[in-house]
């Protein structure tokens, strides 16, 4: 069991929504990824999914389905990998609105949140970290 098993909201988080400034988030670009995870039967489906995408840079085979990488996502090297968004300035309001705080919060998932706290530099998190007085209700 993990941490992300347990039904209990959390109150208080350390990294709040207010800390995802323009250099965290382009340091990060979690946001700018997603993992599709297809629930086929017919093992040959996967085998297929991998030929098709062969070739794609911004696509990679994960094992148990896809990471899709948005186009504008470019790898810099700065004395450690980063990935940097080459249209920051000029991003989709989507992306502008976007948090991946408050996503994590809303969600209540503290895998994504460890996951942004790792890209960062910070410690990740267990629930158990947290006091009982910052815990919220059980769900």
């Amino acid at each position: 069991m993990n941490d992300s098993d347990f039904p209990v909201a959390i109150r208080e988080w350390p990294l709040q929504e207010k800390d995802i400034t323009e250099e965290v988030c382009q340091k990060c670009g979690i946001c700018c990824s997603m993992d599709l995870k297809p629930s086929w039967k017919d093992p040959r489906m996967m085998a297929a999914l991998r030929v098709m995408i062969e070739g794609y840079d911004n696509i990679t085979f994960t094992g148990d389905g896809i990471r899709i990488h948005c186009s504008h996502l470019k790898e810099t090297k700065m004395g450690w990998k980063s990935m940097k968004c080459d249209i920051y300035d000029d991003r989709p309001q989507l992306c502008r609105d976007f948090n991946c705080v408050s996503w994590a919060k809303v969600s209540n998932n503290l895998e994504q949140y460890n996951r942004v706290l790792h890209k960062i530099g910070l410690t990740p998190v267990t629930f158990r970290d947290f006091p009982e007085e910052l815990r919220g209700p059980d769900t």
